[in-house]
């Protein structure tokens, strides 16, 4: 790129850019897992820059790091839906467990309907299988579209999470006016 300047030229060439251009990740993601978000941050540059072994590498560090976060933010959900005590019981077995493998396994009937996908299909077990797929067994190109795959998986289970919350504390504050208000005229 030439630049013509009192006559003399000059080459002028972008090295990198910060924040790095590409599509913004939601804030559901840094709300839900924001306790150690740079792994998932740099599981996105190496994703916008083709990186697809270390896009994957990154994010397969991410979600294991995060299980007990990931698995805590499902049971608030499944706390805010009433589910049963022996579901909130099998979600903490499962945020004890050291392996990503057995607490999926643990987890796999506890998941709320409101996080699962059409079909009935269970964030954690398609996490799970898209994880334990790539690294050793893919090339670069198939890490790629798994690392973006399970960008897309973990943005929507955080936005699902956040939205299941939301909704249930707007419901139960509507219900709690009401009831006021019913109360309020009864005396």
């Amino acid at each position: 790129m030439g630049t013509n300047l009192t006559g003399n030229s000059a080459e002028i060439m972008k090295i990198g850019e910060v924040p790095a251009f590409g599509e913004p990740r939601p804030n559901a993601v840094k709300d839900v897992l924001d306790d150690e978000i740079k792994f998932f941050e740099r599981g996105y540059h190496a994703e916008t820059a083709g990186l697809g072994i270390g896009a994957f590498a990154y994010y397969r560090r991410f979600v294991e790091s995060h299980k007990d976060k990931i698995i805590a933010e499902i049971r608030k959900v499944a706390v805010a839906q009433g589910a049963k005590q022996d579901v909130l019981d099998t979600l903490d077995k499962a945020a004890k467990m050291i392996s990503f493998e057995n607490a999926v396994k643990t987890v796999k009937d506890a998941i709320p309907d409101s996080l699962r996908h059409s079909g009935g299909h269970n964030p954690l077990t398609l996490l799970h299988d898209a994880l334990s797929a790539g690294l050793h067994n893919e090339d670069d190109e198939q890490c790629l579209e798994l690392a973006k795959d399970i960008r897309l998986l973990l943005t929507d289970l955080a936005e699902r999470t956040t939205q299941a919350l939301k909704n249930n504390s707007e419901l139960s504050q509507a219900v709690n006016r009401l009831l006021r208000k019913a109360t309020a005229r009864a005396t």
